[in-house]
């Protein structure tokens, strides 16, 4: 019985550092994506840079499937 109880803890676990890991490389990828854009595209421009970075997201999420309808609740 103790011995079930610990590897449901320990899977547990397991799924949580994965998690945390799987998060962390996220957030690293994009600190990243975004230091490269802020750099390059319009650096002495920020206000620029931000609204060009928005519009061409925007653009792109309605060339996927030519809606935005997923961003709506």
């Amino acid at each position: 019985m103790m011995f079930s109880l610990f590897r449901k803890k320990k899977s547990g676990f397991k799924h949580f550092a994965t998690i945390l890991v799987t998060a962390a490389a996220v957030v690293l990828f994009w600190r990243g994506v975004w230091g490269i854009l802020d750099h390059y595209l319009f650096p002495e421009n920020p206000m620029l840079s931000y609204l060009i970075s928005l519009l061409s997201g925007l653009f792109i999420l309605w060339l996927d499937d030519k809606e935005i309808s997923e961003l709506e609740y």
